[in-house]
């Protein structure tokens, strides 16, 4: 077999895997804390904490830090995860997956924390993390939230982090009343008020996401690849090149 009918396919075999390759994302870890100020949002009776992620491709899992600005009881939060309109605060559609034991979260009273961390300005505190686990693939064209809701107030809260600079992914809102259930989120935030600070997320002492990743590889990888792709056309074209005559006469 010819070395060219072997080269051929294999130089463009290499360029389209290295362009898949240039366009895949990859898991990455953030985490909100680092700027936050001992700032507490505590859980109030039917209002809904929201967290949004856009333009990502996963969204792997997340760890929210639950804390208090004084005590609190055991807690039982609502959680939900769904696509959500960022105009106008509310769900789109069901729920995505059920979050938590049937969709609650039990959060231990503060008495029972045992994590204990610092504020950036030195302040300790003690808190209680728990892990969502979504493992889902998202559209980077849409935006998806993670909702927490109480219908008790008990003196639990989350961290609030102003300015949050640490995530570029999402943000977070707040609807100030009404939600009692997963269905009322579609209607809340128009009736019951509501706002959505770009500057802002909740406290997370982890984060993983897939960030979207543009299918154009950047100008150097996109000269290598062409580079291959033009030997093996270069490769291609002497393989059918007609042979000179007047060499095939003489021998």
């Amino acid at each position: 077999m010819k070395f060219s009918k072997v080269l051929t396919p294999l130089a463009v075999l290499l360029g389209l895997s290295a362009l898949a390759a240039t366009s895949s994302a990859q898991l990455v870890t953030y985490e909100t804390l680092s700027t936050w100020n001992g700032s507490v949002q505590t859980l109030n009776a039917n209002a809904a904490y929201v967290q949004t992620f856009s333009n990502v491709t996963e969204i792997q899992s997340m760890t929210f830090r639950f804390t208090a600005s004084s005590s609190s009881t055991l807690s039982s939060v609502n959680a939900y995860f769904a696509e959500w309109d960022s105009s106008t605060n509310a769900v789109v559609g069901a729920q995505l997956m059920t979050l938590g034991s049937g969709g609650v979260v039990s959060v231990p009273a503060s008495g029972d924390w045992t994590t204990t961390f610092v504020d950036s300005n030195g302040t300790s505190h003690t808190g209680f993390d728990y892990q969502f686990n979504l493992n889902y693939t998202t559209d980077p064209l849409k935006t998806y939230a993670l909702i927490l809701n109480t219908s008790t107030a008990t003196g639990v809260g989350i961290a609030s982090v102003i300015p949050s600079t640490t995530f570029a992914y999402g943000s977070a809102a707040t609807i100030f009343g009404g939600v009692t259930d997963y269905n009322s989120l579609a209607t809340a935030g128009a009736t019951n008020g509501a706002y959505s600070l770009s500057y802002q997320d909740w406290g997370f002492s982890q984060i993983v996401v897939a960030p979207y990743v543009s299918p154009i590889p950047e100008s150097r990888t996109a000269a290598a690849l062409f580079s291959v792709m033009f030997v093996g056309m270069l490769a291609c074209r002497r393989r059918y090149q007609p042979r000179d005559s007047s060499l095939s006469s003489a021998v």
